[in-house]
């Protein structure tokens, strides 16, 4: 599993519109890798609609979200018109990303709720991978962490 202080993995996965996004194209910004379990569900998009709602200071504070799960990417369109996501929805549907991240769920083929943050340069600043529904870390908790890498 990567560590904090360790060289985010980088992938490349489609996103909602079926284009390639790499995570190093963002090198330059703080970047939110946000493992989710499913689309459409009451958690998860209690989850994402918290970043959405906050888009406007994580962006601002320079940080992007990406959100992955191996929910198609016509779930994915599907959900991210339905809420109106600012940011990229990743389809992972082998869980690779997953797996690499150490996100993906032993004996289902699902991914868990994990989060990191990659900093500007690349490295992994912080993770958080023990998340349950009532462990979700909430927009307002990421921007914390955000501000300390300023």
């Amino acid at each position: 599993m990567p560590k904090v202080g360790d060289e985010a993995p980088d992938f490349t996965l489609a996103n909602s519109e079926n284009e390639n996004i790499k995570l190093s194209d963002y090198r330059g910004y703080n970047v939110i890798v946000a493992f989710y379990p499913k689309d459409n569900t009451s958690v998860c998009t209690a989850q994402l609609c918290d970043y959405r709602d906050a888009w406007s200071d994580l962006n601002g504070g320079d940080a992007v979200v990406l959100a992955i799960n191996n929910d198609s990417v016509e779930s994915h369109r599907g959900f991210q018109d339905k809420y109106q996501f600012p940011f990229q929805l990743l389809s992972d549907p082998d869980r690779k990303v997953a797996k690499l991240y150490k996100a993906a769920m032993p004996f289902i083929n699902m991914v868990k709720r994990a989060i990191f943050i990659v900093d500007k340069k690349g490295k992994i600043a912080y993770k958080h991978t023990e998340l349950t529904p009532m462990t979700r870390r909430t927009s307002e908790e990421l921007l914390g962490v955000l501000r300390e890498l300023k």
